[in-house]
């Protein structure tokens, strides 16, 4: 066996082990639970001590998502996760 041909037969074991940790975050993330506390976890983007740009850019976003909708923003990440981890 060649040494490129190990070099691409570990790359494509990474791979397929990093999609399926994908794949298992994604399941958890269909816990009903992840949904209902989604916005809550922007809070952490603007807890003390942190740089004025994360707590502006953490406003922003928890208005965007609240604006949008805390389900579909959580239920719409999730669909994305799924999609990147059968890619």
């Amino acid at each position: 066996m060649s040494m490129e041909h190990k070099r691409r037969l570990a790359f494509g074991v990474v791979r397929i082990v990093f999609g399926l940790v994908w794949l298992i975050n994604t399941w958890l993330q269909f816990n009903p639970a992840y949904a209902a506390h989604f916005l809550g976890s922007f809070n952490a983007d603007w807890v003390s001590g942190q740089p004025d740009w994360i707590i502006q850019y953490g406003h922003w976003m928890a208005n965007l998502v609240q604006h949008i909708g805390p389900q579909s923003v959580a239920y719409g990440t999730v669909g994305l996760d799924a999609i990147l981890a059968v890619a």
